[in-house]
């Protein structure tokens, strides 16, 4: 690998982006290896091989000679919510039909079924494509805590086998917009 500006590594993001494998989550820099936290584990980037690794045991990433991949610092890029969110947006979409998870847009791709926006889930190493009507603008505070409230009030065992969605039943009484 060139000289990295290890300076400019650990402020710039885009810089970051533009030395670092795809996906890489941190820098170690004793060795001047790659690595991807994955939650429970890590993986190190197998430069000859040109991929990630098998996991192992995390490591620790609050140590001073671990650099981490700087955070965006502010969303440069609006959207709506009409059409596909544009790339670098920060928003989120309906994973797998059931929650709304935090996500960036990486990419615009073309298929078969039309066109979709590529997406990174913020803190995973999960990507995958979906098409506009999967995906919402950031909600507010007060947003996000009406859904945590209905997420309780939904998962609850009283309300399992109730025919009527007693989440969307309670926000209808106060006038709130039942979740999409």
């Amino acid at each position: 690998m060139t000289d990295i500006d290890l300076k400019r590594l650990a402020e710039d993001r885009e810089y970051w982006d533009s030395v670092a494998p795809l996906g890489a989550t941190h820098y170690w820099l004793p060795s001047g290896d790659w690595y991807q936290d994955c939650g429970d584990f890590a993986v190190a980037w197998m430069s000859g091989a040109e991929n990630w690794g098998h996991g192992f045991a995390a490591f620790r990433i609050s140590r001073p000679e671990i650099i981490p991949r700087p955070a965006k610092k502010v969303q440069e890029v609006e959207w709506d919510g009409e059409g596909l969110p544009p790339v670098g947006v920060v928003c989120e979409v309906l994973h797998m039909g059931k929650t709304w998870e935090l996500v960036e847009i990486v990419a615009h791709v073309k298929s078969i079924d039309g066109s979709k926006a590529v997406w990174q889930m913020i803190g995973y190493n999960e990507w995958s494509g979906d098409s506009a009507d999967k995906f919402r603008p950031l909600h507010t505070p007060e947003q996000r805590h009406r859904d945590e409230s209905v997420k309780l009030i939904s998962y609850h065992p009283i309300y399992k086998n109730a025919v009527v969605s007693l989440a969307d039943d309670i926000l209808s009484r106060y006038t709130l917009e039942p979740k999409q």
